[in-house]
């Protein structure tokens, strides 16, 4: 009976630990995954440092990683996610910055291309590279001419994308018909002619 007593104290105690409360001093921003059997909904946890903006990348294989569409300013609380999934095995890690938002994480543009964080996270780009898929085609060139967003448009277009000597867009070729580009004053296309 005290053997059974005993384990019955260490495993309230270990269950205790396990749920205790996160902190702004853990490491890693007290990230946590945490799956409900029954209901087979994972919740992914951190503190969320006031200041601080955070995205939540994924990879099936520890190289190849995507963002979520989901941008997440701290304000020294606990916050998180929901969800399910069904893959085998899958990575989940949260990145974050201290970058200045202008008081919105969403509509801020952390790497500057003219496209705000969550219009590049909803088109499956990285908010933190203005050319995402390093082809030389900028990310917001490749959303305004719908161009491969994750593949070498300098190969593919090379011939219907004409850039200056900064490297900005300048004309674009369509169905044999050359389009001028205009910037506004900010650097982003106002329209093609």
């Amino acid at each position: 009976m005290k053997n059974l007593l005993l384990l019955l104290v260490m495993c309230l105690c270990l269950g205790r630990m396990s749920v205790r409360a996160q902190t702004p001093a853990d490491l890693n921003e007290g990230l946590r995954l945490v799956k409900d059997v029954p209901t087979g909904v994972y919740t992914m946890s951190w503190w969320g440092k006031t200041g601080r903006t955070y995205f939540i990348q994924t990879s099936s294989d520890l190289v190849n990683w995507t963002y979520l569409p989901l941008v997440e300013s701290g304000a020294a609380a606990v916050t998180g996610i929901q969800f399910t999934h069904s893959a085998e095995h899958q990575f989940w890690r949260l990145r974050y910055t201290d970058a200045p938002t202008g008081g919105n994480a969403q509509t801020a543009d952390f790497d500057e291309d003219g496209l705000s964080n969550q219009e590049e996270l909803d088109q499956g780009l990285n908010p933190f590279s203005a050319d995402s898929d390093g082809d030389g085609v900028g990310d917001a060139d490749e959303v305004d001419f719908s161009l491969n967003k994750t593949g070498n448009d300098m190969a593919q277009n090379a011939a219907s994308l004409q850039y200056n000597d900064v490297n900005r867009l300048v004309q674009k070729v369509e169905s044999g018909v050359t389009r001028a580009v205009q910037y506004d004053r900010e650097g982003n296309i106002t329209e093609l002619q």
